[in-house]
C-alpha cells in the first residue's frame, strides 16, 4: 500500500463488495436483479484498482487508479437512484459509496501536492547563527588552560 489512506479506500472498498453480494441475494427473484448484477460488477471495480494503483511507484499511475475507482464509484452512484425501495440494505449501500466517494476525493486531492517538512532543529554545525550571535564577553580563557589541553 502507498499510504494508510489507500488501505482506508481499500477497506471500504470491500465493504461495498460485500454490501452488493448481500443485495443480489436479496433481489434475485425480482425485475431488479439484473440492476444489482451490475453494480456487484462495478463494486469488484473499486477494490481492485485501488490495490493495482498502490502497487506502482509512479504517482501518475496511483492518481490514474484513483480516477477509475472514483469513476466506479459515481456509476455505482446513479445506478442507485433507480433503486429508491426503502431497504435497509440499500440505504447501507448509499451511505458506503458517499464515504468512499469522500475518501477518494481526499486522496486525489492529497496526493497532487507534496508538503516538505523542515526540521525543527538546527544543527550545532549551522554557521548561518552563528553569525549574528555576539561573543561571550564573561568567558576568559588563559592561554596556559589551552596550552594543556594540546
Amino acid at each position: 500500500m502507498k499510504t494508510f489512506g489507500s488501505l482506508k479506500i481499500l477497506e471500504q472498498g470491500m465493504e461495498i463488495v460485500a454490501a452488493t453480494h448481500q443485495l443480489a441475494g436479496k433481489y434475485t427473484q425480482t425485475n431488479m436483479a439484473g440492476l444489482i448484477n451490475e453494480i456487484s460488477l462495478l463494486a469488484i471495480g473499486i477494490p481492485s484498482s485501488i490495490a493495482a494503483c498502490s502497487k506502482q511507484e509512479a504517482p501518475q499511475a496511483y492518481r490514474e487508479g484513483l480516477k477509475l475507482a472514483k469513476d466506479a464509484v459515481h456509476r455505482i452512484d446513479q445506478k442507485l437512484i433507480h433503486l429508491t425501495d426503502g431497504e435497509p440494505a440499500l440505504e447501507n449501500l448509499k451511505c458506503l459509496i458517499h464515504f468512499e466517494k469522500q475518501l477518494i476525493d481526499q486522496a486525489l486531492g492529497k496526493s497532487g501536492r507534496m508538503t516538505l517538512k523542515r526540521p525543527t532543529k538546527t544543527s550545532r554545525l549551522d554557521i548561518g547563527p552563528m553569525k549574528s550571535r555576539a561573543p561571550i564577553s564573561r568567558l576568559k580563557v588563559s592561554l596556559g588552560v589551552q596550552g594543556e589541553l594540546f
